[in-house]
């Protein structure tokens, strides 16, 4: 929720999308920050709730670090949300969000794991990607400690891994790097 000017707290922008595979969802706005998310399941303590608390809430944005334009859109016939982002320096490049379902073994599986790929369209766009998840509403930061290509956030009763092939300071510190194609 945001503050007003006479104290009132009111919730944001309302015009989000959605991934989910029935054990969890996630909400992400247009600028492909995740805003609301329960892990393990839709009934745990959200660990990111910018929704609620742009501040203390909990963040997960990939943001281009020059002026842009974004536009989302679910791919046809899916559930697999993608976010476009045009820079005003001529780079452009897409966030694709999905969660995993499928069906192996006579049964369906519904991993915990929200799949986002950073994904160049013209040029290296210049991008940052900040990955901050909390527990508890937003009361208590999760500890992030680094593994040889992956993050781990630790709480008090709950671990979430981010893995990914970017060298793992950018995410740590937010801070801006090439997106350049994959290895």
């Amino acid at each position: 929720m945001m503050r007003r000017r006479d104290g009132e707290r009111r919730v944001g922008n309302l015009d989000l999308g959605i991934v989910g595979n029935c054990q969890y969802s996630a909400l992400i706005d247009r600028t492909a920050a995740v805003v609301w998310c329960c892990l393990p399941r839709f009934d745990a303590s959200p660990v990111f709730a910018g929704l609620l608390d742009p501040e203390r809430g909990g963040v997960f944005s990939v943001q281009p670090v020059r002026p842009f334009v974004p536009t989302q859109q679910y791919v046809r016939n899916t559930c697999v949300l993608s976010t476009k982002f045009e820079v005003d320096d001529g780079t452009s490049f897409e966030v694709v969000d999905f969660a995993p379902r499928f069906y192996q073994f006579d049964r369906y599986f519904r991993p915990p794991s929200l799949i986002r790929i950073l994904r160049p369209i013209c040029g290296m766009p210049r991008i940052a990607v900040r990955c901050e998840p909390t527990l508890d509403y937003g009361r208590q930061r999760m500890r992030p400690v680094t593994g040889s290509n992956h993050i781990a956030y630790l709480g008090s009763d709950q671990e979430l891994r981010l893995t990914c092939d970017v060298g793992l300071t950018h995410i740590l510190d937010a801070s801006p790097f090439l997106l350049g194609q994959p290895r």
